[in-house]
């Protein structure tokens, strides 16, 4: 009875550790592709501002 026991627990736990892998899988891949979005942003805002100081040189700074 105990290895049968055992056996049952060692198939749980690698069942286990096979979502515990793909949990890790999925989170990289979601932090991979939220660091390459923030990236991009951040370029386009500093794009944005350089826009910006362009035109404000042309015709003066905006009043806030």
């Amino acid at each position: 009875m105990e290895i049968v026991e055992l056996d049952s627990r060692n198939k749980k736990l690698e069942k286990d550790l096979v979502n515990k892998d793909l949990d890790m899988k999925v989170r990289t891949i979601t932090y991979d592709k939220i660091a390459d979005e923030l990236a991009a942003t951040k370029k386009e805002n500093n794009e944005l501002k350089e826009e910006i100081l362009f035109y404000e040189k042309i015709v003066g700074k905006r009043k806030k």
